[in-house]
């Protein structure tokens, strides 16, 4: 339950991003993106230092937020953006993850700058789609990975064993 902020806030912010470096991924670049799309008149936050209950808030009221690439071939923040119905748009991953979100229905996935750029600017123009896709990747996140039906996962697996 830690990772699920407060539903009840209405949705003000278009892109959130919350990146702790930018070195990796396309994180500078995205960054650079959604810092264009804040000088054209988008409601953009870059957020740092927040404790953790005020991030996940500020991703609830959030229309999109963005993932990319950390410290390795995913990040935690696509789970949190999700878990906080907001539509996460991420950085497709190249590993191998179990009940793995569908693109364009759970998250919307990018892996080139344009690719990011080109669905950020159609998404910012159907708000009831990112809503949609929040709802979606909630009751994805909800159902298939957290911590009961992990471990019916698991369990699944070493019963068909």
């Amino acid at each position: 339950k830690k990772y699920f902020g407060d539903f009840s806030v209405q949705k003000k912010t278009d892109i959130i991003l919350s990146f702790g470096q930018i070195e990796t991924g396309l994180r500078f670049e995205v960054q650079t993106i959604c810092l264009k799309l804040k000088h054209e008149g988008y409601n953009v936050k870059i957020i740092k230092g927040l404790d953790y209950q005020q991030y996940l808030n500020e991703l609830s009221k959030s229309y999109i937020s963005v993932s990319s690439w950390g410290a390795g071939n995913s990040c935690m923040r696509m789970w949190e953006s999700m878990a906080n119905k907001t539509c996460c748009f991420v950085q497709k991953p190249e590993i191998i993850i179990t009940n793995k979100p569908q693109d364009g229905l759970h998250d919307v996935e990018y892996s080139t700058t344009v690719e990011f750029e080109t669905k950020i600017r159609q998404y910012l123009n159907n708000k009831k789609k990112c809503i949609q896709i929040g709802l979606d990747g909630y009751n994805f996140v909800k159902n298939n990975h957290v911590g009961a039906s992990r471990i019916k996962y698991i369990l699944n697996i070493i019963n068909s064993s």
